[in-house]
């Protein structure tokens, strides 16, 4: 009887350490002035290939801050930490991807893809860039220190915009 208690609170111990409940994400925020920010080495549209991302986030953790994706420039070949505003999670049997330039007309309305019914009325052309003061960088995926290479704002992912975009007041 003894031994099936033990092995009873084993196999619960074990189960209740797989919990898999959002992550305390406090101990990988990394100061945004960490990195070096140039917003002109990818332009709208680049290819790119993702080489690595911070990780382990769900779409049950509420994004405000960005979270760090490294991406080899196909036109460069330069090694570059793209910061994302959204959730984020990359096809690992297809690295490639698109930059979208958080300035650009898709990289507003996929900002505020959350708020889009927020939206209404508002033109476009107003809409700022998300900015944040902290960076998701979780060294269990990354762990190689990334800071050293260039870091932009922005968005990945091959997305279109279909329809009449005058109704968007362009």
């Amino acid at each position: 009887m003894i031994k099936l208690f033990i092995i009873g609170l084993l196999a619960f111990g074990l189960l209740y350490s797989c919990n898999s409940g959002q992550k305390d994400l406090d101990k990988f925020m990394v100061d945004i002035s960490k990195f070096n920010i140039n917003d002109t080495i990818l332009k709208d549209g680049d290819y790119v290939e993702i080489l690595g991302s911070s990780g382990n986030l769900t779409r049950e953790h509420e994004i405000d801050f960005y979270n760090l994706i490294v991406v080899r420039s196909e036109d460069t070949g330069d090694t570059v930490n793209v910061l994302v505003t959204n959730f984020y999670q990359s096809d690992l049997n297809n690295p490639r991807t698109r930059f979208i330039s958080n300035s650009s007309i898709s990289g507003k309305l996929l900002e505020n893809v959350e708020n889009f019914n927020e939206l209404d009325g508002v033109n476009i052309k107003d809409i700022t860039a998300k900015k944040y003061q902290k960076v998701f960088y979780d060294s269990e995926y990354i762990q190689v220190d990334v800071r050293k290479y260039p870091s932009i704002t922005g968005n990945l992912g091959d997305y279109t915009i279909e329809g009449d975009l005058s109704e968007l007041g362009l």
